[in-house]
């Protein structure tokens, strides 16, 4: 049985072909840094970031480098801390919509029939409404918070998953070492994931990697509309949604410009290195 193996000498060829993707590099440096900021945030933060101070809505200056809010808190603390809140909605959301979308692309492209038909429909009807107004409907219902968006973006996510699996499972259900196993009588758990799910991880990792940027991207909009992370925690969607007013955006853009960046910033460098990802593990691809 031939199966798609990453050894040393695989993964150095990975990594030599991700390396010559200049972008997917900047974008991994950028992700490095974001989560190194997520992790020590408390040491890096030079103020707390729910402590209200005296000075309101104050330009960037030696002790707050990127200014105060409306009510003093340091904008630069906030925006270290609300790194956290992105990477743990973009990174929670994803693992569970995958997670979920491999088991049950999985079942439906392996088992087909009334199983594919059930698992595909239902994934056809998650899949017509707009994912933001889906999530922002849930987000109504249930109520907001951290864990509560992670869980509803993480659930309704699944679909592109699955059925991206499915398609791979498909065709490699048809392929001779596949045939080989069942011939064998190999258990479906051990066909499955011993040797069909290792032969489509690559396109998966891509999709996640994208995954990750569009949960980054719900969730700053969610915040931003009063639905996702609940204030004072720091997000960087509700630090956007101080920053309305016309006057606000014409004279204050230290309110405005940073956690824009930042969405901006990270959005960019997750979907790099997807791309970079993608070209890396694409077996056709030249070095």
């Amino acid at each position: 049985m031939v199966q798609v193996s990453y050894g040393q000498s695989g993964a150095g060829r990975i990594w030599r072909r991700f390396r010559n993707h200049k972008l997917a590099v900047m974008g991994l440096a950028v992700i490095i840094m974001l989560v190194f900021c997520a992790l020590f945030a408390p040491f890096i933060a030079p103020h707390e970031p729910t402590k209200i101070g005296k000075e309101f809505e104050s330009p960037p200056s030696g002790q707050y480098l990127l200014g105060t809010d409306q009510v003093g808190r340091d904008v630069l603390s906030r925006l270290i801390f609300a790194a956290r809140i992105s990477l743990s909605v973009g990174i929670g959301a994803t693992a569970i919509a995958t997670l979920w979308g491999i088991l049950l692309g999985l079942e439906a492209g392996y088992f087909g029939g009334i199983t594919d038909m059930f698992i595909m429909r239902i994934a056809d009807v998650f899949m017509s409404f707009p994912m933001l107004i889906l999530i922002m409907v849930v987000s109504s219902i249930v109520g907001s918070g951290l864990s509560r968006i992670i869980f509803i973006m993480g659930v309704l996510g699944w679909p592109q998953v699955a059925r991206l699996v499915r398609g791979n499972v498909l065709s490699i259900k048809e392929m001779d070492y596949t045939k080989s196993a069942v011939t064998l009588g190999f258990t479906t758990q051990r066909i499955l994931f011993l040797h069909i799910l290792p032969n489509t991880i690559s396109p998966i990792l891509v999709q996640a990697t994208f995954g990750v940027a569009r949960a980054i991207i719900m969730e700053s909009a969610l915040s931003f509309l009063g639905l996702g992370v609940n204030p004072p925690a720091a997000s960087w969607g509700n630090m956007l949604t101080d920053a309305q007013s016309l006057t606000t955006l014409t004279e204050r853009p230290w309110l405005w410009l940073p956690p824009g960046i930042m969405i901006l910033l990270s959005v960019l460098a997750f979907n790099f290195v997807g791309d970079g990802l993608r070209d890396a593990l694409d077996p056709k691809s030249i070095e």
